[in-house]
């Protein structure tokens, strides 16, 4: 994919780096050529700028190489266009392929472009380049060394960024320039980086085949997975992802990904864990038992659950069809207002890979009556004590006095009402929002007490 360059917004553009060699004639000798870079567009962007072009720059650690096409009129054609382009960052050099078989390398002093080889003391011509017209575009195409040991030419340096780079076309018969165009050039090798790697660190999964993918930027030689001390080279998707993907078994497993540049030089990441369990938690119910009555309507729910790969992380219990509760870290739950009759408790756990086991037991409630529960005892109570209090009075009178002392009358407090039909309905309903009864609890004393009240 081409990248859109504008001349107002210098924008990098980074070299491939050289795996192909070239015949520097101006021409696409072979399809393999520039394979190994990706072209860049010019576009016209200003009215200065009246065509556009393509270019194309590689390097190794030797030399930098450029091809450049744009569009010309056969008309327009003669031996004195060239193709140029100019370093003004830190040095001022500009190298020249002319179209009648000829390069200039160029120097600026004070303002004045002066041939190298027309310096004092003289320096040398080290461009080499060549141009063809194949009737609707013309093609250059230069080479020179990154450093050509010329005094007068600037170093180029693998990896190293040179700001204010310009190329143009130029009709040297008229002496009038036909593009310019300006951006930062970055020199391969870029050092790789990775990112974007998946899975993330400390995952748990429950697949047995995994699949490892990151996103690898900069010139590489290959980019392996290393995982039990192997290394697995990873192949790039057709989404620009790096990726191997193995079968394993369950286990905790060490791995990283490493990035080989094209100098030798490797970037990793920092070593992950992942932990493949396929297995189920084990869940035992340990009370109530199958099958066990219970004699009030309070019910302890008791349990363990357990994970030998990936470890527990959730714990759910609930009574029939009531909602269930979260129960994490604990191994028991008391449910209240169970009401009469058989029952059905259910424990979920569910391990950090995602498996998920159950178990469930039925059991039988039957608790005391209602009234005996809510109010007859304590109104029991009460009266029992003012019973004692009489026959502690029977048995012992004092002495009559000389003097009768002034005695006030007891007071026996009245023995609390039993709740009307109303009142333990409004309760029950103010137990239902609360959540302290299941709904199947709340249904069935709710039709036990309209029956009684009939």
């Amino acid at each position: 994919m081409a990248i859109l360059v504008k001349a107002q917004t210098p924008t990098t553009i980074t070299s491939g780096w050289m795996t192909q060699p070239i015949i520097v004639d101006g021409k696409i000798t072979k399809a393999e050529e520039w394979s190994d870079t990706v072209p860049v567009d010019l576009a016209p962007d200003s009215p200065a700028t009246s065509v556009s072009a393509r270019i194309w720059i590689k390097n190794d650690l030797k030399h930098i190489c450029i091809l450049a096409a744009t569009k010309w009129p056969a008309r327009e054609y003669d031996e004195q266009d060239a193709f140029c382009i100019e370093f003004r960052s830190i040095w001022t050099e500009q190298l020249d392929v002319v179209v009648g078989g000829y390069t200039i390398d160029w120097n600026r002093v004070n303002g004045t472009r002066i041939d190298d080889t027309k310096m004092r003391p003289p320096g040398r011509n080290d461009v080499e380049g060549g141009a063809s017209h194949n009737g609707t575009h013309y093609w250059f195409e230069l080479r020179r060394k990154l450093d050509t040991g010329d005094p007068y030419d600037l170093v180029l340096v693998p990896g190293r960024a040179f700001r204010d780079v310009r190329v143009n076309f130029y009709d040297r018969s008229v002496k009038k320039g036909v593009g310019d165009w300006r951006f930062v050039l970055l020199l391969a090798p870029v050092l790789p980086s990775v990112e974007l790697v998946k899975p993330e660190d400390q995952t748990a999964t429950k697949a047995s085949e995994v699949r490892f993918t990151a996103s690898v930027l900069g010139h590489l030689s290959k980019v392996t997975l290393l995982i039990e001390g192997k290394d697995r080279e990873m192949k790039l998707n057709q989404a620009g992802l790096y990726e191997a993907s193995l079968t394993l078994a369950d286990g905790l497993y060490k791995w990283r990904v490493n990035a080989l540049g094209v100098l030798g030089n490797v970037t990793s990441i920092p070593e992950r864990s992942l932990t493949v369990d396929t297995t189920k938690p084990a869940v035992t119910i340990r009370s109530p038992t199958a099958g066990e009555v219970i004699r009030k309507s309070e019910v302890l729910v008791s349990w363990e659950a357990w994970d030998a790969t990936s470890g527990i992380a959730k714990v759910e219990v609930k009574v029939d069809a009531s909602d269930w509760v979260d129960v994490t870290g604990k191994t028991s739950h008391t449910f209240t207002w169970v009401v009469e009759g058989n029952h059905e408790v259910r424990v979920r756990a569910a391990d950090r890979a995602g498996n998920v086991a159950e178990q469930v037991i039925t059991f039988t409630t039957s608790p005391p009556p209602w009234y005996a529960t809510y109010w007859y005892v304590p109104l029991g109570a009460v009266a029992a004590v003012v019973a004692i209090a009489a026959v502690m009075k029977s048995r012992g009178r004092p002495p009559k006095p000389a003097k009768p002392p002034e005695v006030k009358p007891l007071k026996i407090e009245r023995p609390p009402k039993p709740p009307t039909r109303e009142e333990l309905l409004k309760e029950l309903e103010e137990l239902h929002r609360s959540g302290r009864i299941a709904e199947t609890a709340y249904r069935r004393l709710k039709k036990k007490y309209e029956a009684k009240a009939n």
